[in-house]
């Protein structure tokens, strides 16, 4: 639409979420999740299995 983002500082601004929004797979009513996991090796020596993940819950219908 030839408008240019000046600066991305929320997920909302993200090129995925809004070619999904523009292409209408997400709608105005929808609730948008994010699932982000990650690993960790706690100590030099010793490969072990601690892994971390968050749940980010988006309700921008509000």
């Amino acid at each position: 639409n030839g408008v240019v983002q000046e600066t991305y500082n929320d997920f909302f601004n993200g090129l995925d979420y809004l070619e999904a929004l523009m292409a209408g797979d997400i709608k105005e009513e929808d609730i948008v999740i994010m699932f982000l996991i990650d690993g960790a090796q706690l100590y030099h020596n010793k490969a072990s299995g601690c892994w971390i993940s968050i749940w980010v819950i988006f309700d921008h219908s509000c």
